[in-house]
Order: C-alpha cells, then structure tokens, then sequence
C-alpha cells in the first residue's frame, strides 16, 4: 500500500453556462484522512445571481445519491468559498440523513462515502449573465492501494 501525505487533485470542474446542472464522476478508489473541496467563482455576474453547489454521493444498492456537502452560496460580490471535509472517505458517521439537495448551505454530512460514484450538482438563482465556476477536490493523507 502506497501512503502519499501531499495534495492531490481527485477531480476538477469548470462550469461557463450559467445554466444549472450536475456531472457524474467516479474518485479513485483510496482512504482519505482529510479531502478539501475549493469552489471558485471568477465571474457571476447578472441581476442577483448566485450559485449552489452541492457534493453527492451514491447509494450504490438504490442509485439514489445523497448530500455530503453544499457549499456556501455564491452571489455577485462572493467570489470564494470552501468546504472542508474532515476524515472524508472514513466510516466515521452514517450518510443518507440529508436528501437530495437537501444540506443546509455550508454543511457537510455524515459519513462514509457510499461508493466512488459522486455528483457535482449547481444550481443557479436569480438571472445569469455570465459565470465561470470551478470546483476542485483534493485529497491528503491517503493510503492508495497496489
């Protein structure tokens, strides 16, 4: 087994549309101590635009995917927000208590993760004009199998 102490990205996602939405993605498969969600917005720009962004993850026996993360909202004069996460990936707590979209901003749930399967899902307010988003995770402390 492989123990890497450093940063490392897991994922990254750069949103331009300013049009709600989600995208799948699967993590590697590893033990996390600590992972950090970063979500950046450069632009958002229109009459009161703000941005939701929540982390999913899936319940690998129903599909369906719950809340472990939503980030603080996002608004025009808000251009920074962070999640962090801690013992993310550990079974230290039980997930499925928030429902879909359901995670108070500025909350992170229960855990374990239910599979590697997760979900980005943003949800726009108010009237867009322009918007260029990211969201990056990264993983520390992590014990990568092989």
């Amino acid at each position: 087994m492989l123990r890497q102490n450093y940063p490392q990205n897991i994922f990254s996602l750069t949103e331009v549309t300013g049009v709600s939405g989600s995208v799948i993605f699967t993590i590697i498969p590893c033990d996390w101590s600590v992972a950090v969600g970063k979500l950046t917005a450069t632009t958002l720009s229109g009459t009161s635009p703000t941005l939701d962004m929540y982390l999913q993850t899936q319940d690998p026996t129903t599909g369906t995917f719950h809340d472990v993360a939503h980030f603080t909202q996002l608004g025009a004069s808000l251009s920074d927000q962070n999640a962090n996460f801690v013992s993310f990936g550990k079974p230290t707590g039980f997930i499925g208590t928030a429902p879909t979209l359901g995670l108070a901003a500025g909350a992170v749930s229960g855990l374990p993760l239910l599979s590697r399967t997760m979900k980005a899902n943003w949800v726009y307010g108010g009237t867009v004009g322009t918007a260029n988003v990211t969201l990056t995770l990264a993983a520390v402390d992590q014990d990568i199998p092989g």
